[in-house]
C-alpha cells in the first residue's frame, strides 16, 4: 500500500469547498462539473457550510410555485411525471386525489386511499441526490400532523440508498399522537446517491397535513494517508482494543494492508472536553507502541499542532493504556478522523510513516461546538438509615430551555426535571452511589454535565440486641444488671439505655450493663462514626488562662509552625493551646505516646498524667506509656505552649500492634456527645425489680390481755411486715417472752389461738425473708383460756310411794348456778354451795323428771342434757287384798 496521500477529483473538489468554507464560514458556493470527469453524469450540485459543520448537499422548500401545482400530470390515478425540479408529483384529476403545492409546502389532498401511485412526491430515479464523497449523510423534514410516525398514520417519511429499497424514518424528534409540528431527521447515512418520497397518508381531504423545508447535509471526507507495513501484524503486533466514548471496538490483526477504516462506528466529542482513550495492543510479548491522532481542523492530515493525543511505549503483550487529552478550543465542528497506530519498537510515531510491523485503524468522530448549557452545582447527598426515605439530590440553579437527568454511578436514571431558572430537586435519593447530573439543551440536544457531584451513602441499621441474663438487685447489691447479646461484630458501637439515655461504649458481640435501678428496660445499639478530631482552645498568653481567643476543631495534633503560629487572631509567639476529648484505642495494649514540642507540653490520658515537659526547650520527643483497652473511649488533654522562636506541637502513639504515628482524627473525638450512625431497634423489654431488703414488722401483734372459755373462737393475732420473700413463724410460751416456746401457725402474718385447753399462754411471731435478719414480733398479752362449770344430778331413789318424800342432789363447781326444770317446767335454779345443793319435794303424787338445763360459774357456762327421774307408785286402796 503507498504511504502518501491521494484523492480522485470528486473530493479535491469537495476539499477545495470545505477550505473556502474554512476561510469564509459563509459562503454557498456552485460547482460545474465537466462530464468528462464524471463519467457523462453531469450533476449541478450546491453546497454550503451549516452551522453545525455540515454541508447542505440538496434542499427543497417547495418555494415559488403556484398553489394546486400538478404539472405534468394525467387524468389517470397511475400516471407519474417527472417535473422540471427532478421530482414526481402525483394526483388523480378526476377525484382530486394526490400531493400539490400550496402555500409553499407540500400537502395532502383528500388521499384517503393508502396508495403511492396516487399520493406521494418522490425524487427521479434518474436524477438521485449524489452523496458520495460524503459521510453522516442526514436528512431533515418539518412536518405537521405528525401522528405516531411507526404506525404511520399521517405522512411517512422514505429513503432509498443506491436502489437498494426504501426504508421508514427513524423520525426522531417527532411529537407521537400529535397534530403539532415537528422535524422528522434520519442520521448517519452513507453511499453514493439518494432518493426521497414523501406519502400523504389517511389524510381525509385536510390539506392542513403538510411537508415542508427537505434538507440533506453531509461531512465533506477528505482522504486521509494510508500507511504500509512491510510485515504488519503477522507476529502479534496490531491494535487490541479502541475505547473513546461511544467507541469500544475490540479487533484481533488485520490481514494486508493492515489498515481499516471502521466507518461504522464513531463517537461524538465536544469541543474543550477532557476525555480519555484507552488502547490495547497485540500479542506480541514487548515493546509494543501505540499512539493516537484528531484531525482537529479537518484539513485532511493530522501533523498539525496538538492533533497527536499522545503515544504510549514498552507495552507488553496484550496490555492497556489510557492517553488523557482535551479537544482545543481551535478544533472546527463537524465530522472528522481518530487515527490509532500500533508498531513494534518505533517510538515518536507519526500519522502516515511506513513501518515494518503493525497496523492502523480509523474512525469517524463528530466535534461538537461548546454546548450553550450552564455548569450548575450539583448539591444534597450525604447519609441516611437504611429503611429511612433517602437523602435529597438537586442542583443549585438550572435554566429554561435545558432538561437535567440524574446519573447514578454514570448511569442514567430515568429521573428527568426540566430547567426553571431556579434550583431544582430531583427528590429523595435511596440508592447509594454517586449521582451526578447531565443537562442536554432542548434545541440542539447537546449535553454539559453539572459541576461536582452528591454521594448517598446508605449506613446499614444493626439489629436489635437481644436480652441475656438479667440478673436482679440483692440483698447486698442495690441495683440489677443485664447481658446483651447480637451486637455488631466488628467496630465500636454505642448502647442507649431507655429510659434513661445512658450509653455505654464497646466493642464485640455482647456486653453486661450493669446499675440498673427498679424500672422496665429497652436498649438500641449503633456504631460510632469515626473521630473528626480533639477541641482546641487557643490562647494569647502561655499560661492557658483568661477566654480563649480561639476555639475549634483541630483534626490531628501535628503542628509544626515553624517561626510562626496558628495564625490569626494567635501570635507567632507567647500563646498557648489545650486539646482536649476522647481517644479510642485500636488494639488492647500498653500503648507508647509520644510527644515532639517546642516549648512546653503535658499529656494525660484517663486522667493520668503521662507525660510532663512544662519547659522551655527547642524540639524534644518526650513519651510516656499506658494500659489501653481497644474500643474503649478514653479521656485525653494535651496542652502546650510557645515562648518564642521555633514552635513544634505533635502527638503520636504506638504499640505492639500500632506502628508510630500521629493519633489519626478517625481516633479522636472533640468534646461532647460522641457521633453515631444508625440505631439498632429496639430490644425486647424487660424488668429490673425493686431491691429486696430485710423483714420489717410495721404493725405487732396486740398487747391486750384477752379471755376465753374453753373450746370460745379466739380472736386472730396479727402483724404487718414488709420485705422480700417473708415467712412467718408463730410461737406461744406460758411467760410473756420473745424467745423459745411451742411453734405454732406458719407461714401467715396472722394466727388464731387455740381455746382447746385451759391455760394462759403469750404468743410471737418470727419474720424471715430473703434478706436477713429475721424481724421478731413483740409479745402479745396473755391469752387465758378458762374450763366450762359442770354439774350432775341424783335422787335418794328411784322408786318411792305417793305422799313419799323426793330428795335430788345437785354436785358440780362450787358457786356455779344449775338452770333446771322439773316435768319440763319452768327453768328453776340453784346454787352450787360448796359444790352441792338439794331439792327437797314432799307429798309427791306423781313420776318426777328433772332434767339439768345450764351451769354458769360467771365466767364461763355451758349447756345441760342429764336427767334423772323418780317413779311414784300409787298407794293401795282400803280393803284391798295385798297378795302375798
Amino acid at each position: 500500500m503507498r504511504p502518501e496521500c491521494y484523492r480522485d477529483i470528486l473530493t479535491i473538489s469537495h476539499a477545495i469547498n470545505l477550505a473556502e468554507v474554512h476561510v469564509t464560514q459563509m459562503f454557498t458556493k456552485v460547482r460545474f462539473v465537466s462530464l468528462l470527469v464524471f463519467f457523462s453524469l453531469i450533476i449541478s450540485l450546491s453546497f454550503s457550510k451549516s452551522a453545525s459543520g455540515q454541508i447542505v448537499i440538496w434542499s427543497e422548500d417547495f418555494d415559488g410555485y403556484e398553489n394546486g401545482t400538478n404539472t405534468g400530470v394525467g387524468s389517470s390515478g397511475s400516471v407519474t411525471s417527472w417535473i422540471a425540479a427532478g421530482y414526481r408529483q402525483e394526483s388523480n384529476s378526476t377525484i382530486a386525489y394526490g400531493v400539490t403545492v400550496i402555500d409553499n409546502q407540500l400537502r395532502g389532498r383528500y388521499t384517503s386511499y393508502n396508495n403511492p401511485d396516487y399520493n406521494t412526491w418522490e425524487i427521479d430515479p434518474g436524477n438521485p441526490i449524489e452523496i458520495s464523497g460524503f459521510s453522516f449523510v442526514s436528512i431533515s423534514v418539518d412536518i405537521s400532523a405528525a401522528g405516531d410516525m411507526e404506525n404511520n398514520d399521517y405522512i411517512r417519511l422514505e429513503y432509498n440508498i443506491d436502489g437498494s429499497g426504501w426504508n421508514t424514518f427513524e423520525t426522531n424528534g417527532y411529537i407521537e399522537d400529535n397534530f403539532g409540528s415537528a422535524t422528522a431527521i434520519q442520521n448517519n447515512l452513507s453511499g453514493n446517491s439518494l432518493r426521497l418520497r414523501i406519502t400523504m397518508v389517511n389524510s381525509q381531504n385536510s390539506e392542513s397535513y403538510y411537508a415542508d423545508n427537505i434538507v440533506v447535509t453531509g461531512s465533506d471526507a477528505p482522504d486521509y494517508c494510508v500507511p504500509d507495513y512491510t510485515t504488519g501484524t503477522g507476529e502479534g503486533d496490531f491494535i487490541s482494543l479502541v475505547r473513546l466514548e461511544s467507541i469500544n471496538n475490540t479487533t484481533g490483526a488485520l490481514p494486508n494492508p493492515y489498515y481499516n477504516f471502521y466507518s461504522n462506528i464513531s463517537t461524538s466529542l465536544e469541543i474543550g472536553g477532557a476525555y480519555n482513550i484507552t488502547l490495547g495492543v497485540g500479542t506480541y510479548p514487548t515493546q509494543n507502541n501505540i499512539a493516537a491522532w484528531i484531525d482537529f481542523n479537518q484539513d485532511g492530515d493530522f501533523n498539525d499542532s496538538g492533533e497527536k493525543l499522545g503515544e504510549l511505549n514498552s507495552l507488553s503483550g496484550s496490555s492497556t493504556g489510557v492517553i488523557n487529552f482535551i479537544v482545543p478550543a481551535i478544533a472546527i465542528s463537524g465530522i472528522t478522523r481518530l487515527r490509532v497506530r500500533e508498531s513494534w519498537t518505533t517510538t515518536g510515531m507519526d500519522a502516515c510513516t511506513n513501518y515494518i510491523y503493525g497496523e492502523t485503524e480509523d474512525y469517524n468522530v463528530n466535534l461538537l461546538p461548546p454546548c450553550a448549557v450552564t455548569a450548575y452545582n450539583v448539591t444534597g447527598g450525604g447519609e441516611y438509615c437504611a429503611g429511612d426515605g433517602g437523602v435529597a439530590v438537586g442542583l443549585d440553579d438550572s435554566e429554561t430551555g435545558v432538561t437535567y437527568e440524574l446519573y447514578l454511578n454514570s448511569s442514567a436514571t430515568g429521573n428527568i426535571v426540566s430547567g426553571t431558572g431556579a434550583a431544582i430537586s430531583f427528590g429523595n435519593q435511596s440508592a447509594a452511589g454517586t449521582y451526578t447530573v447531565v443537562g442536554t439543551h432542548n434545541t440542539d440536544a447537546c449535553e454539559v454535565s453539572m459541576n461536582g457531584n452528591a454521594t448517598v451513602t446508605v449506613n446499614p441499621v444493626p439489629s436489635a440486641p437481644t436480652i441475656g441474663t438479667v440478673t436482679q438487685p440483692s440483698c447486698t447489691e442495690a441495683t440489677g444488671n443485664v447481658v446483651l447479646n447480637g451486637l455488631p461484630s466488628s467496630g465500636t458501637w454505642i448502647v442507649t439505655q431507655n429510659p434513661g439515655s445512658t450509653t455505654t461504649l464497646g466493642t464485640g458481640t455482647s456486653t453486661t450493663i450493669t446499675g440498673l435501678a427498679e424500672n422496665d428496660y429497652t436498649f438500641t445499639v449503633a456504631l460510632i462514626n469515626s473521630g473528626n478530631g480533639l477541641s482546641a482552645e487557643y490562647f494569647n498568653n502561655m499560661t492557658l488562662s483568661g477566654t480563649p481567643a480561639l476555639t475549634k476543631t483541630d483534626a490531628t495534633v501535628g503542628f509544626n509552625w515553624g517561626n510562626g503560629g496558628p495564625g490569626a487572631p494567635i501570635g507567632n509567639d507567647n500563646f498557648s493551646v489545650r486539646w482536649s476529648g476522647k481517644i479510642l484505642p485500636l488494639y488492647s495494649e500498653n500503648y507508647t505516646f509520644t510527644t515532639n514540642s517546642d516549648d512546653g507540653i503535658r499529656l494525660w490520658v484517663n486522667g493520668t498524667q503521662v507525660i510532663n515537659n512544662w519547659t522551655d526547650h527547642a524540639a524534644t520527643i518526650n513519651t510516656g506509656t499506658i494500659d489501653l483497652s481497644a474500643g474503649q473511649l478514653y479521656d485525653i488533654v494535651l496542652e502546650f505552649y510557645e515562648n518564642g522562636g521555633q514552635a513544634v506541637a505533635e502527638l503520636s502513639w504506638s504499640s505492639a500492634s500500632q506502628a508510630l504515628e500521629i493519633i489519626p482524627q478517625s481516633q479522636l473525638y472533640p468534646t461532647g456527645t460522641i457521633s453515631s450512625g444508625c440505631p439498632s431497634p429496639f430490644s425486647s423489654t424487660f424488668t429490673i425489680n425493686a431491691q429486696p431488703v430485710a423483714p420489717l414488722i410495721t404493725t405487732q401483734p396486740s398487747a391486750n390481755d384477752e379471755s376465753y372459755c374453753l373450746n370460745e373462737p379466739a380472736n386472730s393475732l396479727s402483724v404487718n411486715a414488709v420485705g422480700d420473700g417473708l415467712n412467718y413463724q408463730w410461737f406461744s410460751n406460758t411467760s410473756p417472752s420473745t424467745s423459745g416456746g411451742a411453734t405454732v401457725g406458719s407461714d401467715s402474718p396472722s394466727y388464731t389461738p387455740l381455746t382447746t385447753s385451759a391455760g394462759t399462754l403469750y404468743y410471737y411471731v418470727v419474720v424471715s425473708g430473703n434478706c436477713a435478719p429475721d424481724a421478731i414480733s413483740s409479745v402479745s398479752g396473755a391469752i387465758t383460756v378458762n374450763s366450762l362449770p359442770i354439774a350432775t344430778i341424783s335422787s335418794n331413789n328411784g322408786s318411792v310411794c305417793e305422799g313419799d318424800e323426793v330428795i335430788f342432789t345437785f354436785s358440780g363447781t362450787s358457786g356455779a348456778t344449775v338452770a333446771y326444770t322439773i316435768n319440763d317446767g319452768t327453768n328453776e335454779t340453784v346454787e352450787l354451795t360448796g359444790g352441792t345443793a338439794q331439792k327437797n319435794m314432799v307429798n309427791v303424787t306423781e313420776d318426777l323428771i328433772l332434767k339439768l338445763v345450764s351451769v354458769d360459774d360467771g365466767t364461763c357456762s355451758r349447756n345441760l342434757s342429764e336427767t334423772t327421774t323418780v317413779v311414784v307408785n300409787p298407794l293401795p286402796n282400803t280393803g284391798d287384798i295385798i297378795p302375798d
